[in-house]
């Protein structure tokens, strides 16, 4: 069987499509996405992507930016391939002992102008 892929013009970017269900396995060889869509009781797959892992060694992140840009890049796949964008995934993260830590900050700005850096 064929496979179809549409070709987008230039700077067009896929668009949202609500009711995707979206994998991301983050490892120290590899990193995977997956997009599917639940139909019939089953998952239909709709785009995937495998890309080399970078910044990750015997299971602990070396590097955060190639960590980063292996997971940026492996989505993007996906979703070229699923021509759709994603706003939801489940992470599996198959690594070292990884922790999460949520916190806020604050900053006074004494009235200055925030501008993009």
């Amino acid at each position: 069987m064929g496979e179809t892929v549409r070709l987008r013009a230039v700077g067009e970017v896929p668009a949202y499509r609500p009711g995707l269900v979206t994998a991301l396995d983050i490892g120290s060889s590899k990193v995977a996405c997956l997009i599917g869509r639940a139909e019939h009781g089953s998952l239909r797959i709709l785009g995937a992507a495998l890309r080399e892992s970078q910044g990750i060694r015997a299971g602990t992140v070396v590097s955060l930016d190639l960590v980063e840009e292996s997971i940026r890049d492996c989505v993007a796949a996906a979703e070229n391939h699923a021509d759709a964008r994603i706003q939801n995934v489940l992470i599996s993260v198959n690594c070292g002992n990884p922790t999460s830590v949520t916190s806020r900050a604050a900053m006074a700005l004494d009235g200055a102008l925030v501008t993009d850096a």
